[in-house]
């Protein structure tokens, strides 16, 4: 005996996106986009290379990012573990301020 399948669709579970605004600390790179919507399930290295394609930036040039200026996250790390602790929540959006540059920071 087999059942009926069932015709009602599963509903989808709305991703969650956090917002990424870029401010170059140099001007080796100007950033033209400086907000960028990204899954909070995305890591980091996902970013990264969304942004070396963007930027037709080549394979051995590493782009730094940095946080307060000074912290780097790893590059497993997901947005939303960010997001939690590192976000600014002015407008309700979850927002995480990046510094760039393709040097890295000396200090």
């Amino acid at each position: 005996m087999t059942l009926p399948k069932s015709t009602k669709a599963t509903p989808k579970i709305p991703t969650k996106t956090v917002t990424l605004r870029l401010k170059s600390t140099t001007t080796e790179i100007i950033i033209r986009n400086k907000e960028y919507e990204v899954k909070e399930t995305d890591t980091v290295a996902m970013f990264l290379k969304r942004i070396h394609k963007e930027y037709s930036l080549k394979s051995d040039q590493s782009l730094f990012m940095y946080i307060d200026g000074s912290f780097s996250p790893a590059l497993d790390v997901t947005f939303e573990t960010l997001a939690k602790n590192y976000a600014v929540r002015t407008t309700g959006k979850d927002i995480i301020e990046f510094l760039c540059n393709l040097t890295p920071s000396k200090g």
